[in-house]
């Protein structure tokens, strides 16, 4: 059976026409893969509110904008004043995210979201698909008004904004199409941001806003950390199935939502770390929930 993925953008859509176009086409799971999941001009689409909006609709939410974002923070992946989507693309992080994304799509109707409209000023595509074009996959992008482009389709269009041969006397088609991604990459990839601070923002309440774009509330800011440490290291797990990792990412990216908010739901936090624990203890990988535990104590209920 062909494995299929799905891509869409928020662009300026309303939470409503956002789930119409999911479920025209029965997508089971939304995969963000913005580096910073918040938007001050379209708020419904904040990672909380977002994630409770489909959920509520039955679409599963997960969150790989830590691996598959192209806002990275990582100088290596820096040249020339902008990002380098082809370093990017050679980094154990955006590798671990693309097989993450293919294991999901073996069991679960998936699409790929980021903010942009099009396609082809996204990464979703000029990135992301690119590494998975070749990989069996028919990858179908979700356009404003609903209609499906698939690859073949894109990349024509490519082609032609891009004022590139469609035949070339002195290349394949392959090759040109290549040369398509290269110069597109280059042209929508984000500019190098100087360093302003990786201290925290107050946001005017106890919630702050952290250098790397995520909320949490200021009195969990080490629990919060800790958590991404987590994370980190579960990834590089040798331990864990593939499976057994994207499930445990999305029920910590679960408990750090709670993080964000005045008043973390208990009940919820305590359900979520219960079952990474039994996970993380039954692989024998105790050891690497010790920070976690003292500092997230006081949220588990008594």
């Amino acid at each position: 059976m062909t494995l299929e993925l799905y891509t869409v953008g928020h662009s300026t859509h309303s939470m409503d026409r956002l789930l119409e176009l999911l479920k025209r086409h029965s997508i089971q799971a939304v995969y963000d893969v913005r580096s910073w999941p918040y938007s001050r001009y379209n708020p419904q689409f904040n990672r909380q509110t977002f994630r409770s909006s489909l959920e509520k609709a039955g679409i599963r939410y997960v969150f790989l904008g830590d691996q598959l974002g192209a806002r990275s923070k990582n100088p290596a992946h820096h040249h020339n004043g902008k990002v380098q989507y082809s370093t990017i693309a050679e980094s154990p992080e955006f590798k671990q995210g693309l097989g993450l994304v293919l294991k999901g799509i073996e069991i679960e109707r998936a699409a790929l979201l980021c903010a942009e409209k099009d396609p082809i000023n996204c990464h979703r595509a000029v990135l992301i698909c690119r590494h998975i074009r070749n990989s069996g996959v028919m990858i179908q992008h979700i356009l404003e008004d609903g209609t499906l482009e698939p690859t073949a389709e894109f990349e024509t269009r490519l082609l032609r904004t891009l004022g590139l041969p469609e035949q070339h006397l002195f290349a394949t088609r392959e090759e040109t199409i290549e040369r398509a991604y290269e110069l597109q990459s280059e042209g929508i990839a984000y500019p190098t941001q100087t360093d302003e601070s990786q201290s925290p923002t107050a946001t005017g309440s106890n919630v702050i806003t952290l250098g790397d774009g995520n909320l949490v509330n200021a009195q969990f800011t080490e629990l919060h950390s800790a958590l991404t440490n987590l994370k980190a290291e579960i990834s590089k797990s040798d331990n864990l199935s593939e499976a057994q990792k994207l499930n445990l990412s999305v029920d910590i990216e679960s408990i750090k939502d709670q993080l964000a908010k005045e008043r973390p739901n208990k009940t919820i936090i305590g359900h979520l770390w219960s079952g990474v624990e039994k996970v993380i203890t039954g692989a024998g990988l105790v050891d690497l929930i010790l920070k976690v535990t003292p500092l997230i104590a006081n949220l588990i209920p008594k």
